[in-house]
């Protein structure tokens, strides 16, 4: 798989997840826009994105680019800024801080916030909402701490933005090869031929220890509902996806990883370090290098 493969998709539902707060998505979120060329794109994000300051840190932040033709959620005052460059469909059935939500299409490429409904039923229902108007491509920015998009079964592509203010290396390196495991996990098919036990909810590092010895004499399928809901540490996590047959229902389809080599504590790390390391463990062309992504390449 590589990003070449999603570009040459007729359409897709793409989710973007950071592994932490200022991780770079909306620079990522840019990038991949600008490549969407001949596609009627929807955008919108879990809450808000590409407000001029951050709310936490007051530091500035980029605004999201949206090419003439796009379709996005935000505010009404937005339509103030921009008459001239959007047309409003409709205000929307979701509130966010207690607001109205509208569906605007640029008429010409514009630099603004978007603001998107955060539980997964309303992200659900926009999909469709976007897919009546004729978007083929729909784009989501979430974050990894607020990831109940990326568990829906109408998201075909996840992003994962690999960026320095997660932590230190080796707790980057952690976390990430937990995603590359849950990447690996495939949806289940009925199997006749063996038993399966379904696990619903959450499997925590507690009910680990108390189911761990159950499940690893268990010689028939582990079913889950999704990757993300087995949060186990990565040695048990690896432990139990290499010796047991796994399966969830809904799959976590990683085709794109970018990273973010600037922390904004300042605790950078070396680009093409990084960079190679990931493509490690993702593979050749799957990895998107951060000056490709700061220079818009």
């Amino acid at each position: 798989m590589s990003l070449n493969n999603l570009f040459q998709k007729n359409e897709a539902v793409i989710a973007i997840i950071g592994l932490s707060k200022n991780s770079g998505k909306t620079t990522f979120l840019n990038w991949l826009v600008k490549r969407l060329k001949n596609k009627v794109i929807g955008i919108t994000t879990t809450g808000r994105d590409g407000e001029e300051f951050d709310i936490l840190t007051n530091d500035k932040k980029p605004q999201v680019c949206l090419p003439a033709g796009t379709y996005f959620t935000a505010f009404d005052n937005i339509y103030t800024s921009f008459s001239s460059h959007l047309i409003g469909i409709s205000k929307l059935p979701f509130r966010v801080i207690d607001k109205n939500l509208w569906l605007y299409k640029t008429l010409s490429p514009i630099e603004t916030e978007i603001v998107g409904p955060s539980t997964r039923k309303q992200q659900e229902a926009l999909i469709d909402i976007f897919r009546e108007k004729g978007c083929n491509f729909v784009v989501i920015d979430g974050s990894l701490d607020r990831k109940s998009i990326c568990l829906s079964d109408k998201i075909t592509d996840v992003g994962i933005v690999v960026g320095a203010s997660a932590g230190c290396f080796s707790e980057i390196r952690d976390l990430v090869e937990k995603l590359w495991c849950y990447s690996r996990i495939t949806k289940y098919k009925p199997d006749n031929d063996r038993e399966t036990w379904f696990l619903p909810g959450m499997l925590t590092d507690n009910k680990w220890r108390v189911l761990k010895t159950n499940i690893l004499n268990f010689k028939g399928n582990i079913l889950f509902n999704h990757p993300l809901n087995i949060n186990i540490g990565l040695s048990e996590l690896k432990r139990l996806v290499q010796d047991k047959n796994v399966f969830t229902n809904t799959c976590f389809p990683v085709t794109m990883v970018a990273v973010n080599p600037n922390s904004v504590v300042g605790e950078h790390i070396d680009a093409d370090f990084l960079f190679n390391e990931m493509t490690k463990l993702w593979g050749e062309g799957l990895v998107v290098n951060a000056r490709d992504i700061k220079n818009n390449k």
